[in-house]
This record gives structure tokens, C-alpha cells and sequence, in this order.
């Protein structure tokens, strides 16, 4: 459905999204391919928008390496804590 994915894409609002933006990837995720966020993150420089980016380059879809998984919850609760 081309149309219907074109008219909910991400990359085509990057320049209408607003307040604090943070992307995070897994690098080899076979879903969601990393190309995704990265042209995201080109359209949100493109129109000069702030976010921050954290990309685990050993995750697929989902962390499932410990290490990670408390890198990624304390990266989130100072995301938070400093953005509500």
C-alpha cells in the first residue's frame, strides 16, 4: 500500500514534529531497517530540528543483551528526568 505508507511516513513529518526527539535502533534489526532512521535523522537536520540518536549496533528489533538493556534503561530515565 505505497499510498497508505507515504500518507503515515515519519520521514515526510520530520519537519512538523516538535518537542524533544529521541531515536534509538538496533543496527542489524531486520524490521525496521537502520537506513529508516537514518533518513529520518537527515529530514529532522534538514529542517534544523534537535534530537539525540542512540543506535545498539549488535540489536535487532529488541534488546535482548543485559548490558544493553541497562544502558538503554538509564539512557531513557535521563531522558526523561531532563525533558519532563
Amino acid at each position: 500500500n505505497p499510498a497508505g505508507y507515504d500518507k503515515t511516513s515519519v520521514v515526510k513529518a520530520a519537519p512538523n514534529l516538535s518537542g524533544k526527539l529521541l531515536l534509538i535502533h538496533g543496527g542489524i534489526d531486520n524490521n525496521v531497517h537502520l537506513q529508516n532512521t537514518i533518513q529520518l535523522s537527515y529530514e529532522l537536520q534538514k529542517a534544523n530540528k534537535q534530537f539525540e540518536l542512540m543506535v545498539y549496533p549488535t540489536a535487532r528489533h529488541g534488546l535482548t543483551d543485559q548490558r544493553q538493556i541497562m544502558h538503554w534503561y538509564t539512557m531513557m530515565t535521563e531522558f526523561l528526568d531532563r525533558n519532563l
